[in-house]
């Protein structure tokens, strides 16, 4: 199936800045799929603005990297359920948009757009009504809604949805139902340019057949890039793809500095969010040798309890309160040698009844979810690490959406503007429907009035020569070895506590792995294949992130700096990366 003719540079199709094919030809082996509207990534974002594309009567496609209702982090299947923040004034009659508003960008520490910020607080409310509208139900407690208050938000106004296979069930209905044409188990692997215009992309499937699609207009909703990390609460292909695709072709990246940190469970159930909230029972926290250290590292005036008060205000991690020390303090224990058995710390809940935990409802649905898997923390301890959960940063975009790739469009996890240094917790659900919407609103209209593109030959050639290439290299770089290197160092180097010679220490070593391995990478079958592409994505934006934290010389909400503990009042601008030429350049503004 896959020609052997003419090896070409594997990093120039999968990966390295000379990156985004141009127009050239389609190979005997590969297929063209013809679309008005093309969706790159099958989350809530993705969903959504499929949904809003097909409205508007034009062709749309939704393109999954897995299985429809399995991939991305909407359907994250160790969660409990999401949040979703919205200003309909049910529980709290004085909440308004206004008040959400200020509540981002209070949390944002001046690196939001707030103009997108607006649009999110303002369009909240809509955009819930119309997941009512379309079937999906939110939590009740005696016919009323349930409503949260959230991280770092000072009204309750978080609407609930437990159980992940409800949300899967309504978002996978919601597609058969508007009718939309789904391509499963595909990664884009590169986007199509004409004349710096994106006029469609280039994927594989899970075969290992080339695809090329020909759009008028393009949507990225790809999500995050926890899978660049250790430890992380995404599934397994969310690796920074969306980001790094769009930034070879020509669009900018904001705030890559700025993600979500949070305590995750590892034993004895593993890639589970620690509802942040538990922290308001003072847990006894012990490191491998059963000593109770977070005392150790406070500050003189600094009190545990405190620390304890202010950790259970907001799931992530952030520097503008006390209790940072507890993240800190965790996770230099762990990096310094004295974790528990399976690298983390101890959490004691042993004191907290079953009753106390009924009391709120977070905490009632985290319970009854790891008591589900067959784990009690009422009766035996846990342990815990710190793990990526989403970023705050990414594509740039407009009140249209828009990148600055014409005809390209973002939305969701994978765009940067509506979130700044901290996020206010359940603002991310939102965030995909209210700029979804909106992607595949204005991506339809722009296809309305376009000529499609015809694709050629050579794109897909290029891309079959290369994994060709890999799958005929026998004494190569192993897949998996690669990418263990690359999450192991980030993990430990760009969490909290980073300092410029361990960011400078990790920015040499994804280097070394691009120069050096990604080259030589070898896979035994289509299986590695996905991961194999995903590695150059995930380096390109890895080396992005690490800049963007070492540009940063003082510590702002989820960004952290040992060395520069303290926030710089002058240091309010935003870290923006472009490309120009081949040159990766970053200069800082306001977004």
């Amino acid at each position: 199936m896959l020609t052997d003719q003419g090896a070409k540079n594997w990093r120039l199709c999968c990966g390295s800045l000379p990156g985004s094919i141009r127009e050239d030809t389609l190979g005997k082996d590969s297929r063209v799929v013809r679309t008005d509207v093309l969706v790159i990534g099958a989350g809530a974002a993705g969903i959504r603005a499929a949904i809003e594309a097909k409205k508007q009567g034009v062709e749309t496609l939704l393109v999954a990297k897995g299985g429809l209702g399995e991939s991305g982090s909407t359907f994250y299947p160790n969660g409990w359920g999401w949040g979703f923040q919205a200003s309909l004034g049910i529980v709290d009659k004085k909440d308004t948009p206004g008040e959400h508003l200020q509540d981002i960008l209070e949390a944002s520490l001046d690196m939001c757009d707030e103009s997108l910020a607006e649009i999110l607080a303002r369009e909240a409310p809509e955009r819930i009504k119309d997941l009512i509208d379309y079937g999906l139900e939110f939590d009740k407690r005696n016919g009323e809604y349930v409503q949260n208050y959230g991280c770092f938000n000072k009204r309750p106004r978080a609407f609930i949805v437990t159980g992940m296979d409800k949300i899967r069930r309504f978002f996978t209905g919601a597609v058969r139902n508007h009718s939309i044409r789904v391509m499963q188990n595909t990664m884009v692997v590169d986007l199509i340019l004409q004349e710096d215009t994106c006029v469609g992309a280039v994927g594989v499937d899970a075969r290992g057949q080339v695809v090329v699609f020909e759009a008028k207009s393009v949507v990225m909703a790809t999500g995050g890039g926890g899978n660049l990390f250790l430890f992380n609460l995404n599934t397994p292909d969310i690796t920074g793809d969306g980001q790094a695709i769009a930034f070879r072709a020509g669009a900018e990246l904001a705030n890559l500095e700025f993600f979500q940190i949070g305590f995750g469970v590892l034993y004895p159930v593993e890639k589970t969010l620690f509802e942040g909230l538990l922290f308001r029972h003072k847990p006894r926290l012990y490191n491998g040798v059963q000593r109770e250290f977070i005392k150790d590292y406070l500050p003189s005036g600094v009190d545990m309890e405190e620390c304890f008060r202010f950790r259970a205000a907001h799931m992530p991690f952030s520097t503008r309160d006390v209790s940072k020390y507890i993240d800190i303090a965790s996770f230099r224990e762990v990096i310094e040698g004295r974790s528990g058995p399976h690298g983390g710390i101890l959490i004691d809940l042993t004191n907290v009844s079953r009753g106390a935990l009924r009391a709120n409802p977070s905490e009632e649905a985290w319970w009854s979810q790891v008591k589900a898997r067959g784990f009690d923390p009422t009766k035996e301890l846990m342990e815990v690490t710190l793990h990526v959960h989403a970023l705050n940063g990414g594509l740039r975009i407009n009140e249209r959406t828009e990148t600055s790739v014409p005809g390209l469009y973002a939305a969701g996890e994978v765009a940067a503007g509506p979130h700044g240094a901290d996020r206010p917790g359940g603002n991310m659900m939102p965030a995909t429907q209210v700029f979804g919407a909106r992607a595949g609103e204005f991506a339809a209209k722009r296809a309305k009035s376009m000529k499609r593109y015809c694709a050629k030959k050579k794109i897909a050639e290029e891309l079959e020569v290369s994994i060709q290439q890999m799958m005929r290299r026998k004494d190569g770089v192993l897949v998996k070895d690669a990418k263990d290197r690359i999450q192991k160092i980030m993990w430990e180097n760009v969490l909290v506590g980073r300092r410029e010679e361990n960011l400078a220490h990790c920015l040499s070593t994804l280097s070394r792995i691009e120069q050096r391995e990604l080259p030589e990478l070898a896979i035994s079958n289509t299986d590695e294949l996905f991961d194999a592409l995903a590695l150059s994505n995930m380096v390109q934006l890895g080396k992005m992130m690490v800049t963007a934290a070492r540009a940063r010389r003082e510590s702002r909400g989820s960004h952290h700096r040992d060395d520069y503990p303290k926030m710089d009042k002058n240091a309010g601008r935003s870290v923006v990366f472009r490309r120009e030429g081949e040159e990766i350049t970053y200069h800082s503004e306001h977004l």
